[in-house]
């Protein structure tokens, strides 16, 4: 993203494209870098699907609400045998579902042929692990939805972020069940993980509107 500087009185004021349209709002100087702040992160949501840009902080979190679903669904979540496991791999791949998030992915991240190995053991005790080369790692005599884990990290999201959340779901529906996607879904959110995007970005005054009624109810307080 394009960076500005402007000179305001004592200070070189630097940012990005929400910092413009804030000073081109006459937002106050000590908003405009707030709102560039919030326009950056904003962007990046919605391009990338992801609330943050280095770390991976709602892994635990993730699993958590995964393993209350699985728990619950688990008649529906049998053990498959390796090759059982490879013939759902096949399918899942070739599938329109898998394919259009793959294609949905505009870094070019995803990808359209994964490969999977399956074995005795996998290092850390994991039961299943993807690589960003596209390789699916997975230990034997796991169920489908460990496998429709690691493939919504293949098709081009590696960190549990929103546009993992909404992959997986868009996965289990197809391939496990709408019922077990509903229930995984109210899951994730009992959890208070993201698993919608908005696409509006507030202008500087919608924001600045926000601002102020957050600014006055801080006062009461």
């Amino acid at each position: 993203m394009k960076n500005h500087a402007t000179q305001f009185e004592d200070r070189i004021l630097i940012y990005g494209e929400g910092g413009k349209l804030a000073i081109e709002a006459d937002l106050p100087l000590e908003l405009i870098q707030k709102y560039d702040r919030y326009y950056d992160k904003k962007v990046h949501l919605i391009e990338k699907g992801r609330t943050t840009r280095i770390n991976d902080s709602k892994v635990n979190k993730v699993y958590v609400a995964e393993n209350r679903s699985v728990r619950k669904f688990k008649d529906q979540l049998p053990s498959l045998s390796d090759e059982e496991m490879n013939k759902a791999f096949k399918r899942i791949v070739k599938s329109k579902t898998y394919q259009k998030l793959v294609e949905a992915k505009s870094d070019g991240k995803g990808h359209k042929t994964p490969i999977l190995w399956i074995k005795d053991k996998l290092n850390g005790g994991c039961q299943g692990m993807a690589h960003y080369n596209g390789l699916i790692e997975l230990q034997t005599n796991r169920n489908l939805y460990i496998l429709l884990h690691e493939l919504a990290h293949t098709a081009g999201h590696m960190h549990h972020d929103v546009g993992f959340i909404q992959a997986i779901l868009k996965l289990s529906s197809r391939f496990i069940s709408r019922e077990f996607a509903k229930d995984l879904k109210k899951s994730f959110k009992k959890s208070k993980i993201k698993t919608t995007i908005s696409t509006h970005i507030k202008t500087p005054l919608e924001w600045f509107e926000g601002y102020e009624r957050l600014s006055a109810a801080r006062k009461k307080l």
